[in-house]
Order: structure tokens, then sequence, then C-alpha cells
């Protein structure tokens, strides 16, 4: 697990922007930061050795004839079929997976990288062609960005943070256009991929392979746009989940695993153990704020005595929670501001503090067996409503034929991917959880990702194996989630197996109306540059209202309306953290 960076333009002017913009990524990789040069390219990465720690293996890695110089963010499932593919004609230096890459690269040239399985973000440099190739895995458990300079040079990072900076030295601006804003905040503070917020950088989208040449504008050579229908049955889906854990465990390694006490995490830790993993559990709770708890430690407990495993127990506080908040956004793209990324770096720095340098998280299961209850809409229509909080334009001014303009461009690109995936032969339902499936990089991974490489922890997500993905998709989208229940027959408690889904339970929007956090929200929209652009009257009558999320059953319309502040809120202080000025 790596962080990488790199740049292609004009000689020896991107050694010095590659070497900073990995010096702010060494949280991603504490263990060695190297880079490489070739003529216009240079290629850099920070390295977290977790498959063969030598020095021989560190990157960037040159191939066995030279041609190619990879720098890789990731871990391969295919690792051993791979090698097992290119034959025994080959002398390996070391036992990465980053070697086998490469001299997968050599044997069948770029569109090898489209066989890949795992998690990965990969710049390969072909040093005959001098043509760079970057790529992501599908469905984009790794981050990769790229953008291209107003000199035209093309530069790449595994964080957007780092990509900003890289920008800023070159001297290019960093400009948010109004109608990506609007779209943002109409839509959760997500936009589709590849776009970012900043107009010059994009992401690699999940799947997709791009070919960079500093005499040709870059071009798309492989995208996996759409899930297939799946080729396997139901019948297979046990294989198939055994197959996805035992390529997860790291031999002779201590583990951690991210315990909800929920069906999905449970499952997945009582496999592991069953393949005999050395591993530890870490489950958080928050603070008790009222009468409710927000903790499923009780569960993670029962879990954990089960399974004869150690559990960790963390609880989060209002005051912890802001103390961490400008870190946790600080590497954030803006997207995923979704409360619990703060839970994810605390976790991360539990897991780092136990010396554990591999977790596991039960991330996806949700939307590859559709289990969330958005992903059951009625019409398109009705499901595009879901996305958008309802109380967010109460609270921004904005020209109202702008918000329409927008809100109807919008809706047109999220019905048009629903509907190419209905052309295809999918039903309803299925287009929409492929919809949510796809969108799972601009929301949940970022989360996992950035919150656990905070504190140099790699988290792997089992339950995204490509070919576990494509079973599952077999079984029609399900709230109850009977088929993934099914797996955990045998295997967990059956008080944990018919336990109803219920999500990761926060505080943070009571907090938003009731809290310390209240006052920060307001501070910083009635006097933050995103001031004019907020209804200061309703953002009063909020705060004034005696209305209270301390009840039994609090009124829908004030929690949307603590939910679409802290989003208003987590975009304007991201925006300060990175010093971008918000111009709608």
């Amino acid at each position: 697990m790596c962080g990488i960076a790199g740049f292609l333009g004009n000689e020896g002017e991107g050694l010095p922007v590659v070497l900073e913009a990995l010096h702010k990524m060494i949280h991603r990789g504490p263990d060695n930061l190297e880079t490489k040069e070739d003529g216009e390219a240079v290629l850099g990465a920070v390295r977290l050795s977790i498959r063969d720690r030598r020095e021989k293996a560190h990157q960037p890695f040159v191939s066995f004839t030279g041609r190619w110089i990879i720098t890789f963010n990731g871990e391969l499932n295919n690792h051993d079929s791979l090698r097992t593919m290119l034959g025994e004609d080959y002398s390996w230096r070391t036992e990465s997976d980053t070697e086998t890459i490469a001299t997968a690269l050599d044997a069948k040239g770029w569109s090898v990288l489209t066989k890949l399985q795992g998690m990965f973000a990969i710049a390969a440099w072909d040093t005959l062609t001098k043509t760079l190739y970057l790529t992501r895995d599908f469905p984009g458990i790794k981050p990769l960005y790229w953008a291209e300079t107003k000199a035209g040079s093309f530069i790449y990072a595994s964080e957007f943070q780092t990509i900003c900076g890289m920008l800023r030295n070159l001297k290019d601006p960093l400009t948010i256009s109004s109608h990506k804003v609007v779209e943002y905040m109409m839509y959760r503070d997500t936009l589709l991929e590849p776009e970012t917020l900043i107009n010059s950088i994009k992401k690699i989208s999940p799947g997709e392979v791009i070919a960079f040449n500093a005499r040709m504008k870059p071009k798309c050579l492989h995208l996996f746009e759409h899930i297939p229908n799946a080729s396997g049955s139901l019948n297979e889906l046990e294989e198939k989940f055994i197959t996805a854990i035992k390529s997860n465990i790291e031999p002779n390694q201590k583990m951690g695993m991210f315990l909800s006490g929920g069906v999905d995490s449970s499952t997945v830790l009582a496999e592991l153990v069953h393949q005999g993993a050395n591993i530890e559990a870490f489950s958080l709770r928050y603070e008790q704020t009222g009468a409710y708890s927000y903790s499923e430690i009780p569960f993670s407990r029962h879990v954990c005595k089960n399974l004869s495993v150690p559990l960790h127990e963390l609880e989060l506080t209002e005051k912890r929670f802001m103390e961490i908040l400008p870190t946790a956004l600080s590497r954030q793209d803006g997207f995923s501001m979704d409360p619990t990324i703060v839970a994810y770096h605390e976790l991360g720095a539990a897991a780092a503090k136990e010396n554990i340098r591999i977790v596991v998280t039960g991330t996806g299961s949700d939307e590859i067996f559709g289990s969330y209850e958005w992903l059951h809409s009625e019409t398109i229509n009705h499901f595009d409503q879901w996305m958008r909080p309802a109380t967010m334009p109460h609270f921004i001014r904005i020209d109202p034929l702008l918000w329409d303009k927008v809100q109807h461009k919008s809706f047109l690109k999220r019905k048009g991917l629903i509907e190419n995936f209905q052309q295809q032969g999918f039903s309803l339902p299925e287009a929409i959880r492929l919809f949510g499936l796809f969108h799972l990089e601009a929301d949940a991974l970022p989360r996992v990702d950035l919150g656990t490489m905070a504190s140099s922890v790699e988290c792997r997500v089992p339950l995204l194996d490509q070919e576990f993905v494509n079973t599952a998709l077999s079984a029609p989208p399900d709230t109850e989630k009977n088929v993934f229940r099914n797996l955990g027959i045998n295997r967990i408690p059956i008080e944990i197996l018919n336990r109803p889904k219920c999500g990761f339970p926060h505080p943070v929007f009571v907090w938003a109306k009731h809290g310390e956090l209240a006052n920060s929200i307001y501070d910083l929209l009635s006097e933050g540059q995103f001031s004019e652009f907020i209804n200061q009257d309703h953002l009063k009558g909020f705060f004034k209202d005696e209305s209270s999320l301390l009840v039994n059953k609090p009124s829908a319309y004030l929690y949307d309306s603590a939910s679409s502040l802290w989003y208003l809120f987590s975009f304007a202080l991201w925006c300060d953290i990175n010093k971008l000025k918000i111009d709608i």
C-alpha cells in the first residue's frame, strides 16, 4: 500500500514538484520515498511495505527488460494466478505484486491492466513509446487524480489535497465553477466521476485505463463502464466469498477488523478467523447524547466472545470529534462529507497504536445486494429526490434560474446512467442498484481509504472483490439482504444473523442542533466566506427554533435541516482549510 505521484512534461520541471507531493503523502508510505526520471517523465512513490519488505521491492519498480517503470498503490487478489499465467521462465526477484504487474506488462503490454483484480491505482511508464498509463480498480477502492496544466504538462497523485498542491507549485489556478458547486450542494456533497470540484482536476474512473503522451491529448483505452449480466449463480456465492476473504489475509501479520456487530462485518470476521487470520477487532461508539447511546458495542462484544477475538472499544466524544474534524476533512476531495469520515480516522489511529498495518472492513455489501431503502425507488424521479436533501434549497441564496438549470441538467445525467443500464436488460431496481455501486467511489470508499491511510494503515474491502461482486449481482436487489445472511448461517450467532439493518448510527446531526458543533456551524456560515450565499434568516430560525432532536420521534424536517447544515458547514470548512475561494 502506497501513495503515488508523477509528472509528464518539460524536463527538469517535474522532479521538485513530485518530491514535494510525496513528502505531503508520507503518511501513505512511511517506509520509503523514491523517484525515477526518464526524460520528460517523473514517477514517484511512498511505500507502506506489506508484501516483501525488502529494499529490492521498493518503488518505482523497473521491469526485467527495463521497458516499464511502475508505481502501484494497492493489493492484487489475482497475484498468484498472474504469476502462474506468466509461466516458469521468469526468475522472480521479489514476492511483491508490483513485480507481477511489471512482468505482465513486459509480456502482454498495457492491455494486461484490464485483467487485474483487487484494489489498485497504477502509473505505468513505457520507456519505449514514452507513454504513461494510469488506471484504477473497479469499483474504485483506491483513489487516483490527474490534471493537465496550463503549460500542457500532466500530473497525477493519490490524494486530492496533494494534486492541488502540485498545481499551486506549477502556478496553475484552482477554480471551481458555479454549476459544479450548485450540483454538489444539491446532491449531498457529491459529483459524478470523473469530475471533481476543481475544474482542471479529474478522477481516473473505476476500471479505466488512460494513456498520456507529451505529444497528444489523453486517450481512454479501456473503461469498464457496465456490469455484465453475472455469469455465475448464487450457488457459487459461498465459494466466491471464501476466496475473497482468503485473498485478503496477509500471512504472518496481525490484522485488524472494523466491527460494527452487524451481519456484514461479523460474517467477514468469522470467515477470517476460520481461515486462520491473526486478527483483532475494533468497534467505535459515540458518546451518549440524550437518551440514545449511539452504540453497537454490545453486539460487537457478543460476536468477539463467540469467535474468541480480542476487541478494542473506542468512544468518540463531541469534543474529540471537533478536534479530529479539520484533519479528517483536509485530505478529502470534497466529496464524501458524511460525518463518519472522522470515525474512520479514529479507528485507523487506534489500529496503528496496536502496530497493525492492515485492517478489513465490510464496506460495500449494502450496495451490491441492494439493501438500502433508497435503492428501491419506484421511479427514477423518486430516486433522484432521495439523493437531494429536501431542505438544502431553504438555506441557500442562489439565483433560482441557476438552481433550476443545474437541477435539470444534473437529473438528466443521472437519469441517463440509470436508463443506460435498463437498455442492457436490467430492471429499474437492478439499474438503480448498479448506479449506487458505481457511486461508491464518490462516497463510502474515500472515507475508508483516507481515514485509515492518514495513520499509515491499509484497509482491505473483501466484499468488493470483483468476482464476488459479479456473482452477488445475479440476485435481485433485496432490502432484507437474505442472500448475504445465508453466508452468515453457521458462522455468526443467531442474534446477530437476525439483526435488522441499522447503518452506522451517529449523533452528529443532533450535535449540529444542540451541541458545540452548532456554534461552529453558525459562526462559519454566518461570518465565513460562504455567508453571502446563505439565507441568514433561515439559518437563524433553525437555531432559534426550540424544537428538539433529543426526543423519541424528532421532526423529520428538523433532522433533514440539521443534515443540510452539516453538509454546507463541512464544505465551507474544507474550502477554508484548503484555501479555496468559493465563487458562485
